[in-house]
Order: C-alpha cells, then sequence, then structure tokens
C-alpha cells in the first residue's frame, strides 16, 4: 500500500513523494533528483529529530541523531511512522542562539525543526515557562523568522554547516 512521505533538503521546497516499503529509499531519491554524482556525499536522516531536547543544560552539546543507510528499503527505514527525509551535505549544523548578552551553542542534526530548536531555546535560557512561548526564533541579521516546520538543514548550505538566530519576544500586531 503506498502512502506520503515528506522530503526535505537545502535550497527547496519540501517534496511529497508516494512509496511502497518494497520501495528503496536511494531509488525515491533519484526520482526526484536526489542521485547522481552531486548527491554522492549527501548524507540522509529520517523522521525529525529531537535530540536537543535532551540534555538541555549541556554547553556545547551534541545530538546522537546519525544519517541511515539510504540503499534500505523505505519499510526497514520505517517511513510509514516517520515520514520524512531529509537528504543534506551537512551531517550536522553548529548553532548559536543569542538572548540578551547570552549565547548558547550546540550542534544539531539537519533534521531538527525549528520549533523544536526553539523549545530547546527557551529550555537553554531558563525561560519562564508562562510567558516563554512569546519567543521566537529569528535568523541573525535579518528578520526572518522561520516557519515552526521548517528544517534546520533547509536553512543552511555546505561547506558552512552553521547557523545562528535570535531568541526574541515576537511582535504581535496591535488592532
Amino acid at each position: 500500500m503506498a502512502f506520503e512521505v515528506f522530503v526535505h533538503s537545502n535550497a527547496r521546497d519540501p517534496v511529497v513523494v508516494l512509496v511502497e516499503d518494497t520501495d528503496k529509499l536511494d531509488d525515491v531519491l533519484e526520482r526526484l533528483g536526489f542521485g547522481g554524482k552531486d548527491f554522492v556525499d549527501a548524507v540522509v536522516f529520517i523522521g525529525e529529530s529531537e535530540d536537543v531536547l535532551i540534555n538541555v543544560d549541556s554547553d556545547d552539546g551534541e545530538d546522537k541523531a546519525e544519517p541511515v543507510d539510504k540503499r534500505k528499503t523505505v519499510g526497514e527505514l520505517e517511513l510509514g511512522k516517520r515520514r520524512h527525509v531529509h537528504v543534506a551535505r551537512c551531517k550536522s549544523v553548529t548553532v548559536d542562539v543569542y538572548y540578551g548578552a547570552k549565547t548558547k551553542r550546540r550542534k544539531i542534526a539537519p533534521s531538527t525543526t525549528v520549533d523544536t530548536l526553539t523549545k530547546w531555546a527557551r529550555k537553554a535560557f531558563k525561560l519562564d515557562p508562562a510567558s516563554s512561548a512569546e519567543y521566537v526564533l529569528q535568523i541573525s541579521g535579518t528578520t526572518t523568522q522561520p516557519r515552526g516546520d521548517t528544517h534546520i538543514g533547509e536553512l543552511t548550505t555546505s561547506p558552512v554547516c552553521a547557523m545562528s538566530f535570535d531568541l526574541i519576544k515576537e511582535l504581535t500586531p496591535q488592532g
């Protein structure tokens, strides 16, 4: 039985593709244009990583999410449950988050969403849970506040593999 999965990568909008449990992931990616010499060094993550929420208080922590073997089948990778595939050139992304005069750094999987990173930042800076929902991430030096379901890997480019954000109070228009 066919089901949909979402394929994310840098500089492309997420793509929805129909797959079967018996499909090999590298064949699926090839159909979508993620094959050949341009993607020979790309790594693939399955699901949405929430490792950043483990050991929140650890300085310079690093996520444990690992790339998968793209030669496996969709069924072997349990894509029916996890539904997201992230194709990346960066095995990890170093993220700096600034809040006031403080900075927190973490190496995260490119399959981490902005929502998950925001939750981590609120906890890492020990914001009051009652008011922390008012704080969002904004890409440093810009006014861009990426959607919560955006994967960090969609925002990065190799060979840099790093990003910085400001944790700011969300402005809500009055009137």
